[in-house]
């Protein structure tokens, strides 16, 4: 049996007491006794110990260690106070504790209840975004952070607005853009936004910028007026949408170039600086013939004054203009001859009886105010020059210098003031259509490939033409031995290719008849086959150089007697590089437009046709990339259309079946 013995022991040694304590423990104590000295005597109870205490292993006592603290919440978290309202992915960043972690434990971060929507906060660097709140509504952004255990409290932003956004652009701005040069009160409409505004707000429509003159906006609707520029000059038209703080971004018109400048004004008396032939004189108009009981109507007789950018002299015509008075107008037609276009439609054609009696009171009975155009020539205007070789006198519209595509915006320039100042004020909601024979074909369609007729011409209706499509493919085709010899062209004025081009369109297209004309073969269907062999082809060039003396009567645009069509086509002396010069100044030069959406093309060419206008006529058909397009040979009718019953007979149907409203 083990004891303990308990000692108490008193030392003294030197002044120093010192005292310990002896203890003698046994596993049945039955006393504890003092040395013998007497200084601490007692008794100490018996213990009982269970068999499992005594057997037990003794259990140390922990050591003491320290508690862990929760981490610094971030200094600051800064945000936009005033986004946009209902913006996303806003951002914020924290500011965070120096030391963020008092233990020095790694935190992250995370959100704390904030009030934005959408808010994703990054857990390393506690960098947030947010979606801000509709507009005047209110939130806040609210980050912790967190060392694995413990959060820190949270930190919260500013109070964050949803601020006023600025309404959406308006979708388009779609404006006159081939207006008459200085014309006043052009017009423009607006499409706007499919959502107006984010906010929900009202919208007015402000003017922004426009380069245009004398712009205004209606506040309401965007609807736009605004002046031409000059001739040949160009501005845009530039509209933005307003809440009444903010403005949308601007948005433009497509670029707007002025046509010509042009003049309507009384008609004067002939005089010596500016002769009116009979053929162009109102005054020597015989009265028509009406057939419609009760049908009355007006006529004015104006002189148009016309200067374009890139044509050295002015020209001026003489318009001739019937309105029903007796019936609502049923709508416009502009109606020109050919060559330079110095005769009235009624007095142009041999006899004058079909186009005056059948196709023009045809169409005035039928509703249709009739317009009908005749250039002067000479005098003042200087419209005529004589061709240096034949002798032969150009005048009219087509006298330069300045070239045909320059020169066409004469006609171009015309027929918008004539849509503008009599159709457009009180019949807009009615069809405006323009036709023209040969030169006039021609007028019509540089006026719709490179003068922008179709955002106003409903229906355009060239007749006999037109004969400039390709004036490369007309004065520089390929090698051609003339009549008595005489060589023009050479192969190497075209490569192979073009010259397999020409000779597709011409020879292979005409065919020599009974009757000693040209008849039209495979590019309008209709006309009956005239068997023949390969010798008796006419060379289509020197015929189309020599009928009526051919291209003379346009080289007035020119007035080059080196250059000139006819000089090209008729003696062995030519100029290869004129080549780019008629390609670029045909109606399908590279930058022509092709694509008239709300225009019916019609093109009407008589069977008998004789020239160079047929396979043109077809190949700016075939050209044309939008679906409203016609063509139609006239059985019976030559190239002046208008000389016989059936050729007259054919422009007036297809005006009063085909001239319909398409803007």
């Amino acid at each position: 049996m083990s004891s303990i013995k308990i000692g108490y022991y008193r030392y003294v040694a030197q002044g120093i007491v010192t005292t310990s304590l002896s203890l003698t423990l046994m596993s049945c104590l039955s006393s504890v006794s003092a040395p013998s000295d007497g200084a601490a005597t007692g008794t100490v109870a018996k213990a009982s110990l269970s068999s499992a205490q005594r057997n037990s292993p003794a259990t140390p006592t922990p050591s003491s260690s320290p508690v862990n603290q929760a981490p610094s919440s971030p200094v600051s978290v800064s945000c936009p106070t005033d986004p946009a309202a209902s913006s996303a992915l806003n951002a914020c960043t924290i500011t965070a504790a120096s030391p963020a972690d008092s233990d020095g434990n790694a935190v992250t971060y995370a959100d704390a209840g904030s009030t934005c929507a959408a808010v994703v906060v990054d857990a390393s660097s506690g960098s947030a975004t947010f979606t801000a709140p509709a507009k005047g509504s209110t939130c806040v952004v609210q980050v912790k952070a967190n060392d694995g255990s413990l959060d820190s409290a949270s930190t919260s932003s500013a109070t964050i607005t949803g601020a006023n956004r600025a309404p959406n652009s308006p979708a388009s701005v779609s404006c006159t853009i081939r207006p008459v040069g200085l014309s006043t009160g052009n017009t423009c409409s607006v499409a706007a936004n499919s959502t107006l505004d984010p906010d929900g707000d009202s919208v007015t429509y402000l003017d922004d910028s426009s380069t245009c003159a004398a712009t205004t906006v209606d506040a309401s609707t965007g609807a736009v007026t605004y002046t031409a520029p000059s001739k040949g000059s160009s501005c845009v038209v530039r509209v933005k949408a307003n809440d009444g703080a903010l403005s949308s971004t601007g948005t433009s018109s497509s670029t707007i170039t002025a046509l010509g400048e042009a003049t309507i004004r009384a008609l004067p008396a002939p005089s010596a600086n500016n002769s009116v032939p009979s053929t162009n004189n109102c005054a020597g108009t015989p009265a028509l013939t009406i057939t419609e009981a009760g049908f009355t109507y007006s006529t004015e007789c104006k002189a148009i004054d016309v200067s374009c950018a890139g044509v050295q002299y002015d020209a001026t015509a003489v318009l001739l203009i019937y309105t029903p008075t007796s019936e609502a107008v049923k709508g416009t037609v502009i109606l020109g001859t050919g060559g330079g276009g110095t005769s009235l439609y009624e007095q142009g054609f041999v006899p004058p009886e079909h186009a005056r009696d059948n196709l023009v009171v045809g169409l005035l009975q039928d509703g249709f105010r009739v317009v009908q155009r005749a250039w002067y020539s000479g005098g003042a205007n200087r419209l005529n020059w004589t061709h240096p070789v034949t002798g032969f006198n150009s005048n009219g519209w087509v006298v330069g210098p300045g070239g045909m595509k320059n020169l066409a915006c004469r006609y171009a320039t015309l027929a918008r003031k004539v849509y503008d100042t009599y159709h457009k004020p009180t019949n807009s909601d009615k069809p405006f259509c323009i036709s023209g024979n040969s030169g006039g074909s021609t007028e019509v369609s540089y006026a719709m490939a490179t003068y922008g007729a179709g955002e106003y011409v409903d229906m355009a209706l060239p007749t006999g033409g037109p004969p400039m499509a390709r004036l490369d493919y007309a004065c520089m085709g390929p090698q051609r031995t003339l009549t008595g010899g005489t060589v023009v062209g050479s192969s190497s004025y075209l490569t192979k290719l073009q010259e397999q081009a020409y000779l597709s369109l011409l020879p292979s297209s005409f065919v020599r008849g009974t009757a000693g004309s040209l008849q039209v073969l495979d590019l309008y269907p209709g006309v009956p086959f005239v068997p023949t062999t390969p010798s008796t082809y006419q060379d289509t060039r020197y015929y189309l150089a020599n009928h009526s003396m051919g291209w003379a009567v346009y080289d007035g645009a020119y007035q080059d007697g080196v250059n000139a069509c006819y000089l090209q086509t008729h003696t062995p002396t030519v100029n290869p590089a004129m080549e780019a010069t008629w390609y670029q100044d045909s109606i399908l030069s590279s930058d022509a437009v092709l694509s008239y959406p709300n225009t019916d093309m019609r093109f009407l060419i008589g069977a008998n046709e004789v020239g160079l206008e047929v396979p043109f006529s077809n190949l700016y058909y075939q050209s044309i990339t939008s679906d409203r397009k016609a063509k139609a040979v006239v059985a019976g009718a030559n190239h002046e259309i208008g000389n016989t019953a059936a050729g007259a007979t054919a422009v007036k149907e297809a005006i009063i079946q085909n001239c319909k409203k398409y803007h």
